[in-house]
């Protein structure tokens, strides 16, 4: 079903675009900072593992090879940290093919402008609802957005999430939903959680949750069974393991850096994030907003519940971000537990300045992971506290199953 309205105004168009003005700028000061970096400080780091998969599926080449993803980049003067390569259902590098034929800098180049464009298509998207009679507390949010870390730090590193925050986004508004998460589940697994969410409108929501899963599967698998590379699956089961990186953002690496080493890591985080499940399913069935809120909450769980996560992960919860705020406006207390949710998602690198390597920099410099448990604990709280009879956002917000035109 449409939703009821327009998808885009121009006031949320003009929100999204002032969002991308300051992103862009936040780029080109990390450029500046970083130009006599020999990489940039990092600039494109990510997308380089991108390209590099997409140039060995040029070539014929096994994109999951960690070696071999090392080749390519030493041979295209790329300084960038590789880690673990390559490690995404293979779509993205499919449809990365063409940037794969150009030089990494040229590609890198055009895709972060596929990034700001796709991020102000979600800021548009997200914002047209608020950005009615009252227009400030829509600009406050594309404020907070354009100056947020996740935000402008996977602009700069070439993190693929700003390019998945248009479907997601679409999936929010309730258009295009089965093919907006299909799509963003098949490049990162986790939007898959959001699906669920087609229960709250019953048996209606049955057909869209099939269509979604159908989906999923042949668009993330699909790849794999032509090209005969089933090589993800070892990288999907590592990423259970400890983290040794102690920047992640996730529970297994908040437990990896916070544990003593004989602790079963792997047993405790699984256990926690079916806890988090559990409530979060038992909030779903219990709240009356419909699809906007339960995928709201269902796509918090997901970033959240991700075995590993980096800081730039947790770009989608701009979506959370935003229909939280709908609920809680005009809460005063609520509205500073959000606001400084946020704050805390934006953090890390304060805390890092702050404390450098003492130990409590271990605890501090979780701050973002902490700052996203708020979040997720004041959605909850507004949904279970909402009186029946309101109504969040908007009409233009109906979900997939509202008959509603």
């Amino acid at each position: 079903m449409r939703p009821d309205g327009p998808l885009v105004t121009r006031p949320g168009a003009l929100c999204g675009a002032w969002t991308c003005l300051l992103t862009a700028v936040t780029f080109a000061d990390g450029l500046w900072s970083n130009r006599s970096s020999p990489g940039l400080g990092g600039l494109f780091n990510d997308f380089a593992d991108y390209w590099a998969a997409a140039r060995i599926l040029d070539q014929g080449g096994d994109p999951y090879d960690t070696r071999l993803v090392s080749h390519v980049l030493d041979q295209a003067g790329m300084h960038t940290l590789v880690g673990t390569g390559y490690s995404y259902p293979l779509l993205l590098a499919e449809l990365l093919r063409p940037l794969g034929l150009l030089p990494p800098l040229v590609a890198g180049a055009l895709f972060t402008a596929a990034s700001l464009a796709c991020l102000w298509l979600a800021m548009a998207l997200l914002l047209s609802p608020l950005a009615g009679a009252s227009r400030v507390p829509a600009l406050a949010i594309a404020t907070a957005a354009g100056l947020s870390a996740p935000i402008g730090g996977s602009l700069y590193v070439g993190q693929v999430n700003l390019v998945l925050l248009a479907p997601l986004a679409l999936a929010f508004r309730g258009a295009a939903g089965p093919a907006g998460l299909a799509i963003a589940a098949a490049v990162k697994l986790y939007p898959a959680a959001a699906a669920l969410a087609f229960g709250t409108a019953g048996r209606r929501g049955l057909r869209q949750l099939a269509l979604t899963g159908g989906a999923t599967v042949a668009l993330a698998l699909g790849p794999n069974l032509v090209t005969g590379r089933w090589s993800y699956g070892s990288s999907l089961l590592a990423m259970f393991g400890r983290d040794p990186f102690w920047t992640n953002q996730s529970l297994n690496g908040w437990l990896s850096r916070l544990a003593p080493p004989d602790l079963p890591v792997t047993p405790l985080m699984v256990a926690i994030a079916a806890a988090l499940g559990a409530l979060t399913l038992a909030v779903v069935a219990r709240q009356s907003k419909g699809w906007p809120a339960a995928f709201a909450l269902l796509l918090w769980y997901g970033v959240v519940a991700a075995p590993k996560n980096s800081l730039w992960n947790f770009a989608p919860l701009l979506v959370v971000g935003v229909s939280t705020w709908t609920l809680v406006r005009g809460r005063p207390a609520a509205t500073l537990l959000l606001v400084l949710s946020w704050a805390l998602i934006d953090g890390l690198w304060p805390a890092g300045a702050l404390l450098g390597s003492t130990p409590a920099a271990a605890w501090a410099t979780s701050a973002p992971l902490y700052g996203a448990l708020l979040l997720g604990g004041v959605l909850s709280w507004a949904l279970l506290r909402q009186p029946r009879h309101e109504h969040h956002l908007s009409h233009a917000t109906a979900g997939p199953g509202d008959s509603r035109r």
